[in-house]
């Protein structure tokens, strides 16, 4: 990423001083914009979730019960369901075909 924003900056640079009246502003307001984000990205958001985690202990992470399991995220419906229907929560209307008929 930094070294997309470092060479998209570069390029920029000699359009932004000899441009004309229609590309110089147009470019430096790029070069700043790309500036800007990559500094908020790189440096502000890290530093904002360590405070949010570390500091003020907003978010919580809870620890995996047994060795090799994921850590169940802390809301309602982690439970498996007992329905088994699509993955989007409607029944499924796809026929279910027991092994019995299969047979020739």
């Amino acid at each position: 990423m930094i070294i997309t924003v470092a060479a998209t900056i570069l390029a920029l640079f000699p359009l932004a001083s000899h441009g004309g009246p229609l590309w110089q502003p147009l470019c430096y307001a790029q070069i700043g914009g790309l500036a800007v984000a990559t500094f908020i990205t790189l440096l502000l958001v890290p530093v904002f979730y360590s405070i949010a985690v570390l500091d003020l202990k907003i978010v919580k992470w809870t620890k995996p019960s047994q060795e090799g399991e994921m850590a169940a995220l802390p809301f309602e419906g982690n439970e498996p369901s007992k329905n088994r229907s699509s993955r989007c929560g409607r029944p499924s209307t796809r026929k279910r075909i027991s092994p019995n008929t299969m047979a020739s």
